[in-house]
């Protein structure tokens, strides 16, 4: 949701700013020439021509050419239209070793894929619980990736006992995101959208050791060791549709 509003008041912005753009780079030789005649002919009668800006004719090709950019980028963006941008999503749940990792909080695997189908209800234009607005639709889709990057079969869901099921984000987010990577970094973060499902999360970094439903990694740490999404597991489809929003919160985040 928070992607699309992006798309969609940016692009306006966009037009302004290049429209604005366009008045100052086709006026703004002619004033700043001004001035450096103005400038030097306080020191001599006859302007010193290196002061000068480069001719207005000049800058009027660098509009034009501004302008056909924007309209080609306009044009692209047309041509993509219908057209959905599909992210395999891997899960890793990280349970508790003394319990069963299908029993609550964690979710079973019907349950990860109810949870999956209830984010592309909202991505696609529906309302995130009953009596919410429509939201904005938008072109992105999650599917839990079906294989590795090596090829290999996978239901998109792993399972590992950890004691990092009760992880502090201010020193165990490495660590818990290195888990799955042990077996070998068969989903990398470059390719799939890594979300890690614990059962607590405390932050002792901040003020009252507070505790987290969920955080994720900016754009920023695309692909590097930080990246990925980590939610506590009693958020995932939670009988309260408002605390199951967590997760759009944090993909509102990841995908900036």
């Amino acid at each position: 949701m928070g992607v699309k509003k992006s798309i969609i008041i940016h692009l306006p912005i966009l037009l302004i700013i290049s429209i604005i753009s366009v008045f100052i780079l086709m006026s703004g030789g002619e004033i700043v020439h001004n001035q450096s005649i103005i400038g030097s002919s306080t020191k001599s009668n006859t302007p010193d021509k290196s002061l000068f800006e480069p001719p207005i004719a000049s800058n009027t090709q660098i509009a034009s050419s501004l302008i056909r950019n924007i309209n080609i980028e306009k044009k692209k963006k047309e041509e993509r239209k219908g057209n959905l941008f599909t992210i395999p999503v891997i899960v890793h749940i990280i349970h508790d070793p003394s319990v069963d990792s299908n029993i609550y909080p964690y979710p079973d695997d019907d349950d990860v894929i109810s949870g999956v189908e209830w984010i592309n209800n909202l991505l696609a234009g529906g309302p995130a619980c009953p009596g919410d607005p429509a939201s904005v639709a938008t072109e992105i889709r999650l599917c839990l990736a079906t294989r590795d990057i090596n090829g290999a079969p996978t239901t998109g869901i792993n399972r590992f006992p950890n004691g990092l099921t009760d992880m502090d984000l201010c020193h165990d987010d490495l660590a818990l995101k290195s888990i799955p990577k042990d077996l070998g970094n068969l989903f990398p973060d470059t390719c799939y959208l890594n979300l890690y499902i614990v059962r607590g999360i405390r932050a002792s970094c901040q003020p009252g050791d507070s505790l987290a439903g969920g955080y994720a990694a900016y754009p920023a740490a695309h692909g590097t060791s930080y990246d990925g999404i980590v939610l506590e597991a009693v958020t995932w489809m939670h009988h309260d549709c408002n605390v199951r929003k967590v997760i759009l919160h944090e993909l509102g985040h990841y995908f900036n």
